[in-house]
């Protein structure tokens, strides 16, 4: 897929620009603090103060939380980890073969801003990324949680998000899709 460049050195996702283009994708890869072995990704205005909360033993063994305008990603070290977000006009193909966990879920975005952030860090990991308002789903993809050294600092692992608009025959919720 074409990535989509803009001239202002902002990635602006247009999904009228997607949809005539046919094929482009945005992808954005971030540094991102994984303090206490999470990280969000959520519209610019969420209020995430229930997190600590949503962290039940279901949610630990899934790496994963669906919150209101928030997805908290479980992380399999608490240090910086790389996340790659792609946004696309409609669900990617999935190598299943690829990921040693997926799950799924739904992002509202009302803000216009994506922001993919630590939790402890005041926005100093992680970034930002322009995008329309509305509904898109989200699937996170998981690699390499088993390559950690024995102090668990240094690892392979990685994670990519990726979203897309969302359609009335989806999910309205999380559904895990392998673990």
């Amino acid at each position: 897929m074409a990535a989509l460049q803009c001239r202002d050195q902002r990635l602006v996702l247009c999904l009228d620009h997607l949809s005539k283009g046919g094929g482009a994708e945005l992808e954005r890869t971030f540094n991102v603090f994984a303090d206490y072995f999470q990280f969000l990704v959520m519209d610019f205005k969420a209020d995430w103060e229930d997190l600590a909360d949503r962290w039940t033993p279901e949610a630990v063994q899934a790496m994963f939380i669906q919150g209101d305008g928030y997805v908290a990603i479980g992380t399999a070290r608490n240090m910086t980890v790389p996340v790659t977000v792609r946004i696309v006009l409609e669900a990617p193909s999935l190598d299943l073969q690829e990921w040693e966990r997926i799950q799924e879920g739904r992002l509202a975005v009302s803000g216009g801003e994506l922001q993919i952030a630590g939790i402890t860090d005041n926005g100093m990991s992680g970034g930002t990324i322009p995008i329309a308002p509305g509904e898109y789903h989200l699937r996170a993809l998981y690699a390499g949680l088993n390559t950690l050294s024995r102090d668990g600092l240094t690892g392979s692992d990685r994670y990519v998000i990726e979203l897309w608009p969302a359609t009335a025959d989806l999910l309205p919720g999380p559904s895990p899709v392998g673990a």
